[in-house]
């Protein structure tokens, strides 16, 4: 990845930073993330808890990040930020108060989050390097608003996984990496105009590139609109519609927690898994009764429901009649049957 290319001068060039001792550790997790160190390191090893380098322009803040050491640290402050964030070595897991766990990144995608009261950061006792830049909340959901105009009262959320193959993902990493030479450069001076552009640039290239709830309540959404964990359920829904499925094994075959696949539903598709999950089978049931495959009772069991009265309230819920009323009389000339 051209980012972890940058990253030695980048060092070279900004405020470094290493936390020897927990103290230490503390006093740079929540200077610098906000964050505070709720389970420490066990062993006393050598090498430093974590370090790095960073720089601040104006209220963002670009951080090279490495770690090799066991810890959990959490968010505690309830200065809202979003972090967005390139995974260079290892892996470091991230439990979203809103998304619940998020999948672990790899080389190939970036992650952004929206850093709550409660978000947590585990960071495993292996190499891990990672180029994170913080962006205050209200300043992307500021030019959020302005961008798509009629947003849904609600805090921004993106998509917390992004592809960097994309043609979207390229615009937001090719972005990275030169703002990456720019804050490498030992000569380099940001004036208020540097300043003010490198802001506008940041807000506009996250805005029209990552989805969001914005973008998916305004109609304006990426083709990363919707995340890979509800595109996996979606898929698996669809080929095994007529199975008895649960939540859980929704979320099993999507790759995440079961809290965390109804709350990517309800943000990007405003309902649930297992409400959609029941529309396909619905509209597969008229699909059914409009070519005379079997009786009510059997295609209302055929498509997952046991219920016959329930079948038929739900259906006319959906339709405005009921599966009667949708089933040709037997003028048709017969009744084919279900093969």
């Amino acid at each position: 990845m051209e980012i972890a290319k940058k990253i030695s001068d980048f060092e070279r060039n900004n405020s470094e930073f290493a936390a020897h001792t927990l103290e230490r550790a503390d006093h740079f997790a929540s200077d610098i993330y906000g964050y505070t160190i709720t389970s420490p390191p066990q062993d006393e090893g050598p090498r430093p808890i974590f370090g790095g380098a960073f720089v601040r322009i104006d209220d963002i803040t670009f951080v090279a990040h490495r770690s090799n050491r066991e810890f959990v640290s959490t968010r505690e402050t309830d200065e809202d930020q979003f972090s967005l964030g390139f995974q260079l070595v290892g892996q470091a897991r991230v439990e979203d108060t809103y998304f619940g766990e998020i999948p672990a990144c790899s080389p190939h995608h970036a992650r952004i989050i929206r850093n709550t009261i409660g978000t947590r950061f585990s960071v495993p006792a292996q190499d891990v390097e990672a180029f994170v830049v913080l962006i205050p909340a209200r300043f992307l959901e500021d030019h959020a608003r302005t961008h798509y105009g009629d947003t849904p009262d609600a805090p921004l959320r993106f998509d917390p996984l992004f592809d960097l193959t994309t043609p979207q993902g390229h615009m937001v990493k090719s972005l990275i990496h030169h703002l990456m030479t720019l804050l490498s450069s030992s000569d380099g001076v940001i004036n208020d105009l540097w300043t003010t552009l490198i802001k506008e640039l940041i807000a506009s290239t996250l805005i029209a590139n990552i989805s969001s709830n914005y973008s998916r309540t305004t109609g304006k959404a990426s083709d990363n609109a919707i995340p890979g964990t509800m595109r996996r359920a979606e898929d698996y829904m669809h080929a095994h519609a007529d199975e008895p499925l649960t939540i859980g094994d929704l979320a099993r075959e999507a790759g995440c927690s079961g809290r965390a696949l109804q709350n990517a539903f309800k943000s990007f598709r405003n309902t649930t898994p297992m409400a959609m999950l029941r529309d396909i089978r619905l509209d597969r049931a008229r699909r059914d009764l409009m070519h005379c495959v079997g009786s009510v009772t059997d295609i209302a069991c055929r498509r997952g429901f046991s219920n016959t009265g329930r079948f038929s309230a739900l259906y006319k819920q959906r339709f405005g009649e009921l599966p009667s009323q949708t089933r040709p009389p037997p003028l048709c000339g017969f009744d084919r049957k279900h093969g």
